[in-house]
């Protein structure tokens, strides 16, 4: 969130902010090896709970750069069937090794940049 609030998910993907003030912000969503994804406008209310639209963030980022490209695909290619890898960033679905789904997450991805949108 733009002012600084955070959470972390808990394994199924969701999570609980607290005492965010009333006004619209921009929600942010990051993970490592992925591209973040933001929702900006987002209509805060007094004593109401908000259920945000479900999200699919885009892989393929290991060096972090909001930019799938070329550097990405050395990262995860060079470490292609490694187990576990000698990069641990080339790992995009952190299954303990480097494998055509992480391949994978990147080509698919290649040339998307960050943000990606959070449509409804």
């Amino acid at each position: 969130m733009s002012d600084g609030i955070s959470t972390i998910t808990d394994e199924d993907g969701r999570y609980f902010l607290a005492s965010i003030p009333v006004g619209s912000v921009t929600v942010t969503v990051r993970l490592s090896g992925y591209l973040e994804a933001v929702r900006p406008g987002v209509s805060i209310t007094e004593d109401t709970d908000l259920a945000l639209p479900d999200l699919t963030l885009r892989g393929g980022d290991p060096n972090g750069d909001c930019n799938v490209n070329l550097s990405d695909l050395v990262i995860v290619s060079s470490n292609f069937a490694s187990s576990p890898p000698r990069d641990p960033r080339a790992d995009l679905n952190r299954d303990g090794r480097v494998d055509l789904q992480d391949l994978l997450l990147v080509t698919i991805n290649l040339w998307q940049r960050c943000p990606s949108a959070w449509n409804p």
